[in-house]
């Protein structure tokens, strides 16, 4: 005995599955969907809009919206006003989901129900039963005896007795309806089981079930549209997701690798390009299939105006065969995409625009294959979206691209500067070491007045230079980006007290007090011990510098959560707001009269920037004119 459809079957397969693990069996199989061109005629609907199906509760659920609970609720209310309206004791529903028919309603009987709902069996199955049905108008019908005596039952059998009588109803009697739309895609079944009068049916009777059939298909196909409608939104609903969900900082290849298989799976596209107009007037392309392009490499300049009119008319353009093409096309243009789509196996390209305000940065092509549904406006409006999203991520993966180029070009410009600095230091070194050991061999020996006030002048300027030639070398060695850093814990108290000691004697000589608040337990910082020894002295001196004889000068350190924080304070001259915004500059000046009149390179304070962004901390100023200064420096805790 062969498959039985829909109810039950004779001779198990693995083909055919229950999504918890009991085995329904084969379900029904039908005609396999038939591969044509669509396109020339407007894709036809049923537009069940201002008349009733003829099925209030489909109605009702029609009006208020879809959703996976409501579909559900759809499918089983149609089969059970079926059931009642065609004098049978059990009705099945089924709806055709990835080359599965899948039972999506069982009206009836509870055992039916149990063993049937959810059910799938490839379509693959369906064709021997077709090939042995009866045709009753819009039925089909496989009477038992048709059927393989030998083979295994399985399934849902119902419980009645087999009579002898002709026209009796068998248990493996079988009448089923495909489910077929306008275009003539099989979109689903519709079965039936146990008549009342336990009778198979007359003409009669066969003739008032076609009729309440074709009454019914409307209902029916229009449920299992949007309910495939439905799906396919909410799949490109979790594209868009995805797309939303990319990192500001990803590169355009990483885009694509996100993008291409999150639309193809969103939209049921069998294939996905992605193309960007790059700044350079250069296009690149990405495809979900491995092809570099999906159009003629003879119109591919030609088609970039229509997608940047699309983006202009903010919508998107569709082509294939006897899909009316933009009215940019010539006829011979249109025909030449058509025929190497074709050539594919592509029956329609939906072109989605990609930009940003008023760029268009590009475009994203998905395909879909002659048995495959054809594109709907909520679909197309989706696909737009998705490409504003597309868009969005293009343009920061531009500007991130455009930052990481302007950035490298700094970080030679840096090197470079670091190289010429380090180089005039050294050559510099020399030269002033001589200058500074002859002067101080000459002040051993006597001379007029005027004579040694030239060599003091000398040894005093040859210092000042040999000052700057260091603090050029370390200004190159931490503005190197090819330096690396070795950090270590390093005591920034310990480091703190050690600078108070060193410039102790220059703040007495300039009539200054200078204070430690330093705590007993260390203050452990991340970092290079001769660079942060280098922070504590240049800001120690810089505050002594511009602090007038009675001030104060105040050097402290504790630590401040996963941070520890050194700070320096003085009740010295004060730094203007203006001033404040270059303070950390290389070379820069205060415009302070009174500040300026006081000698320095303007390398310190750049340094003690330089060290500690190298660090990974921050330093900013409090200050105001006349009322001193406090620089704080926070710096990861190790």
């Amino acid at each position: 005995m062969g498959t039985r459809t829909i109810l039950r079957a004779r001779g198990r397969s693995a083909d055919s599955y229950h999504p918890d693990g009991r085995g329904a069996g084969p379900i029904a199989r039908g005609e396999l969907p038939r591969r044509t061109m669509r396109g020339a005629p407007a894709r036809r609907t049923l537009d069940l809009r201002g008349r009733s199906s003829g099925f209030p509760a489909f109605d009702a659920w029609r009006r208020c919206g879809v959703s996976s609970r409501l579909f559900r609720e759809a499918f089983q209310l149609l089969a059970e006003g079926l059931l009642q309206r065609m004098d049978f004791e059990v009705c099945v529903i089924s709806a055709l989901r990835d080359d599965h028919m899948v039972v999506v309603a069982v009206a009836g009987s509870d055992a039916a129900r149990e063993r049937l709902l959810g059910a799938r069996t490839p379509l693959a199955r369906m064709e021997d039963e077709l090939a042995i049905a009866e045709t009753w108008g819009s039925l089909c019908f496989v009477p038992a005896e048709r059927l393989d005596p030998d083979a295994e039952v399985f399934g849902w059998v119902p419980d009645i007795e087999e009579s002898d009588e002709a026209d009796a109803w068998h248990p493996l009697d079988l009448l089923f309806v495909p489910l077929r739309d306008a275009a003539g895609q099989l979109r689903g079944m519709l079965s039936l089981d146990l008549p009342r009068s336990r009778r198979r049916p007359d003409a009669q009777t066969r003739e008032f079930l076609d009729e309440a059939v074709r009454q019914a298909m409307p209902a029916l196909l229009m449920s299992m549209e949007q309910e495939s409608l439905a799906e396919r939104v909410r799949l490109a609903t979790a594209a868009r997701e995805a797309v939303r969900g990319i990192a500001s900082d990803e590169p355009i290849d990483r885009i694509a690798d996100i993008v291409l298989p999150a639309v193809m799976h969103g939209f049921g596209a069998e294939g996905a390009w992605l193309r960007t107009f790059d700044e350079d007037g250069s296009q690149s392309i990405w495809s979900g299939l491995g092809t570099g392009e999906v159009l003629p490499q003879s119109l591919v300049h030609l088609v970039e105006g229509v997608y940047r009119e699309c983006w202009n008319e903010q919508v998107t353009s569709l082509v294939g065969a006897g899909i009316e093409p933009p009215a940019i096309l010539t006829d011979e243009q249109a025909t030449e995409i058509d025929e190497h789509l074709c050539s594919l196996g592509i029956a329609s390209l939906l072109c989605v625009p990609l930009g940003l305000g008023n760029e268009c940065l590009g475009v994203l092509s998905l395909a879909r294959r002659p048995d495959d549904p054809p594109w709907s406006s909520v679909e197309r409006d989706e696909a737009f979206d998705l490409g504003k999203d597309i868009g969005r991520a293009l343009a920061n993966a531009r500007s991130y691209d455009r930052e990481q180029r302007i950035i490298a070009r700094l970080r030679e410009v840096d090197a470079y500067k670091s190289q010429v600095i380090r180089t005039l230091a050294h050559e510099l070194r020399n030269p002033l070491g001589a200058v500074a050991g002859h002067a101080e061999l000459a002040t051993r020996a006597t001379y007029a007045d005027d004579v040694r006030r030239s060599l003091d002048a000398i040894r005093i300027g040859t210092a000042r230079m040999e000052g700057l030639v260091e603090d050029l070398l370390m200004l190159s060695a931490v503005t190197d980006p090819g330096a690396p850093l070795s950090p270590e814990p390093v005591d920034l108290a310990g480091l703190a007290a050690e600078a108070a000691l060193v410039q102790q004697a220059l703040a007495e000589s300039a009539g200054l007090v200078l204070e430690t608040d330093l705590p007993d337990e260390a203050v452990l910082a991340l970092g290079d011990p001769d660079e942060l020894d280098r922070v504590c002295a240049n800001l120690l001196g810089n505050a002594i510098k511009y602090t007038p004889a009675g001030g104060i000068v105040t050097i402290s350190a504790r630590n401040a959560g996963d941070e520890v924080v050194l700070q320096c304070t003085d009740t010295g001259l004060g730094i203007s707001e203006e001033d404040q915004k270059r303070l950390f500059e290389e070379f820069f000046r205060s415009t302070d009269p009174e500040a300026a009149s006081h000698p320095g390179t303007g390398l310190g304070l750049a340094i003690v920037h330089r060290i500690v962004e190298r660090h990974r901390g921050s330093i900013g100023v409090e200050s105001k004119l006349g009322q001193g200064s406090t620089f704080s420096v926070r710096l990861p805790r190790a």
